[in-house]
C-alpha cells in the first residue's frame, strides 16, 4: 500500500509573520489592559487620599496660610500673588481638589453670601431675600427647560427638588449648617452640584453656536457636555463657568494666582463681565478652585 501524500503547504514566511503579529498584538493588549487597571488603582488611591486629607468645604483661614505650600518654588509669582491677596483679602476657604471644585466653591461662596444678607438687617437684608427669590425661580423653571431639551425628568427630580428645598431652607439656616451641609460626604448639596452640572449643560446645549467656537477640536457640543460637563468629577474650564453663571445670571470674579510674575496686583477676571457686582469671588490655582473673602465682606 503506497503512502498518502501530505497536500497541506508548508508555512510560509506571511504565515509566520501573521503568527508573530497575532501574539505581539495579544500581549500589547494585555499589557494595556494591566496598564489600564493599574491607571483605575493609581487614581483610586489619589481620590482616597484626597477625600481623607480634604474636607469638601473647609474653615476660614488666612491667605498667608497659602505661604507654606510656595516656598522655594522656582516660580516667583506664587509668593508674591498670595502677599497681594493677603492685602485685599480677609479670608481663604479651601474646597476638596476633587474635580467639583469650581461647582462646590461658587454654591457655597453664593449661598454663604445670600445667608449673610439674611441675617442682616435693613436694604441688605431686602436685597438678600430678592436675589434668593430670583434664584429660586431660576431653579423653578430649569427642569422645564431641560426636559424640553432631551434629560429625563426622573433623572432630574431628586436633584431638582433637593436644591430648591436647600433655598427654601436658607432663611431659618445657621451659618454652622451650611457648611455641614456642604461637608457631608453624600448630602444634599452633592445633589446640588450635580444638577448645576446639568444647568451648564442645557446652557451650553441651547447656545452651541455660540460657545463650539471656543471648543478647540469639538464640533458637537452634546458629546462634549457628556463628556466634559455632566459627569461628577471632571475639571471646569471657563465655558463650563460662562454657561452656570450666565443660567443663574450671577457674576463670578476669579483672581488668577498661577505663578506667573506681575507688577501691581494679580490679574482676575469677572464672568460674565455685564457689570453687575460679583456674588462670589474665587481663587484659582492650576487646576483647583477656593473660595475668597474681600475686606469688605466678612
Amino acid at each position: 500500500m503506497s503512502e498518502e501524500k501530505d497536500t497541506t503547504a508548508p508555512p510560509t514566511a506571511a504565515d509566520a509573520a501573521s503568527s508573530t503579529g497575532e501574539a505581539a498584538a495579544a500581549d500589547s493588549s494585555v499589557d494595556l489592559a494591566k496598564q489600564n487597571e493599574q491607571t483605575v488603582e493609581q487614581q483610586n488611591a489619589i481620590n482616597a487620599t484626597i477625600k481623607a486629607t480634604q474636607p469638601k468645604v473647609g474653615a476660614k483661614e488666612e491667605v498667608d496660610a497659602l505661604l507654606p505650600e510656595y516656598e522655594g518654588n522656582p516660580k516667583p509669582g506664587f509668593r508674591k500673588g498670595v502677599q497681594d491677596l493677603g492685602k485685599r483679602y480677609s479670608a481663604l476657604r479651601r474646597v476638596r481638589g476633587d474635580g467639583n471644585c469650581f461647582y462646590r466653591s461658587f454654591l457655597f461662596g453664593y449661598l454663604e453670601r445670600l445667608l449673610q444678607g439674611i441675617k442682616s438687617v435693613g436694604d441688605a437684608n431686602t436685597k438678600a431675600m430678592l436675589e434668593l427669590s430670583r434664584l429660586r425661580q431660576v431653579v423653578h423653571d430649569s427642569k422645564a427647560a431641560l426636559i424640553a431639551l432631551g434629560y429625563e425628568e426622573v433623572a432630574l427630580d431628586d436633584f431638582w427638588q433637593t436644591f430648591l428645598q436647600e433655598l427654601d431652607a436658607l432663611p431659618n439656616m445657621e451659618m454652622g449648617q451650611l457648611e455641614i451641609n456642604f461637608r457631608e460626604e453624600a448630602g444634599p448639596c452633592e445633589y446640588i452640584v450635580w444638577y448645576c452640572r446639568m444647568l451648564t449643560s442645557g446652557f451650553l446645549k441651547l447656545n452651541a453656536d455660540r460657545f463650539l467656537p471656543f471648543l478647540e477640536h469639538t464640533v458637537d457640543m452634546q458629546d462634549f457636555c457628556q463628556r466634559e460637563v455632566e459627569p461628577m468629577g471632571k475639571e471646569c474650564e471657563q465655558i463650563q463657568i460662562m454657561g452656570l453663571c450666565e443660567h443663574l445670571n450671577t457674576p463670578v470674579k476669579i483672581e488668577y494666582l498661577d505663578g506667573q510674575d506681575f507688577s501691581g496686583q494679580l490679574g482676575s477676571i469677572t464672568l460674565p463681565d455685564t457689570g453687575a457686582e460679583a456674588m462670589v469671588t474665587l481663587l484659582y490655582r492650576p487646576g483647583h478652585y477656593d473660595v475668597l473673602y474681600p475686606m469688605t465682606n466678612q
